[in-house]
């Protein structure tokens, strides 16, 4: 059976790579059914599966792994110089790091609200909202943080190419995958806004219940808690507290709005 499956696997490589992409399971055999068209619609007939075989999918995943070297980029006439001609403005990502209830979220909207009242479009990623779609297949091991904070990286990539303001908004506490994200972009589009806020500030308020969830030990791998936050070495822009006072929203925006009319950002 193992040989089968072997002689299968490469012979459904094959296909793949030729073209032909309809697969018939059957009890103990495989059969390559029917051929593929450009665009096609998968279609599969699945019989007899034993439940312990993987899934046809898994193994159409892993074969589109080989094809990945054989695509090439496609430029179009109309590209970023234009789009942002068109919003009078020019694309870039604003990435606000730091602890749980330190108040990323906060300054992400009001940023957001700020920026449209000036009639700049902009568009927010939220860690959480994030993990009820995109990412809502990781968890919170340091692999799936890494991996959750490279395709938000990816996306806010595409938002500024596409000429907007992008405000990602995620705790993403390890200094690496951050810096990552910013090796996506020309160094200058990306905005790293720290938001120093001690951790005995930030769990007093404990917006969520989550670092009380995390000291009773329901949580495990918290950042602050029982996991570490790389602060920033050399962010753009950090918000931190006067006098043992903490900037509004309304001047938590407004710090950040200086800082892209300087730099050029709102006007093309």
């Amino acid at each position: 059976m193992v040989k089968k499956i072997q002689t299968f696997n490469r012979f459904f490589f094959s296909c793949l790579l030729m073209g032909l992409m309809g697969v018939v399971f059957g009890p103990s055999t495989f059969i390559v059914a029917f051929s593929y068209q450009i665009n096609p619609k998968f279609v599969a007939c699945t019989i007899g599966i034993h439940p312990s075989r993987r899934r046809l999918e898994d193994l159409f995943a892993m074969a589109t792994l080989s094809n990945s070297t054989n695509i090439f980029w496609q430029d179009c006439q109309i590209g970023r110089p234009e789009r942002q001609k068109l919003l009078n403005q020019k694309g870039c990502v604003v990435w606000i790091t730091g602890l749980s209830g330190s108040g990323k979220s906060t300054l992400a909207c009001s940023l957001s609200r700020e920026l449209h009242t000036r009639g700049k479009l902009s568009y927010v990623l939220d860690g959480d909202n994030l993990r009820h779609g995109l990412n809502k297949d990781l968890g919170f091991k340091a692999e799936d943080r890494t991996e959750n904070i490279r395709r938000t990286g990816e996306v806010a990539k595409l938002f500024a190419d596409a000429g907007l303001i992008c405000v990602a908004s995620l705790i993403s506490p390890y200094r690496r995958d951050r810096d990552t994200c910013r090796a996506m972009l020309p160094d200058a589009n990306f905005i790293e806004v720290f938001m120093n806020m001690p951790l005995e500030l930030c769990e007093a308020r404990d917006p969520k219940g989550l670092y009380k969830l995390a000291r009773a030990g329901k949580i495990k791998g918290f950042t602050g808690i029982d996991d570490p936050y790389e602060p920033p070495l050399n962010c753009e822009i950090e918000i931190k507290q006067e006098n043992g006072d903490c900037p509004t929203p309304t001047m938590m925006a407004g710090q950040v709005v200086t800082y892209l009319e300087n730099k050029g950002f709102l006007e093309y």
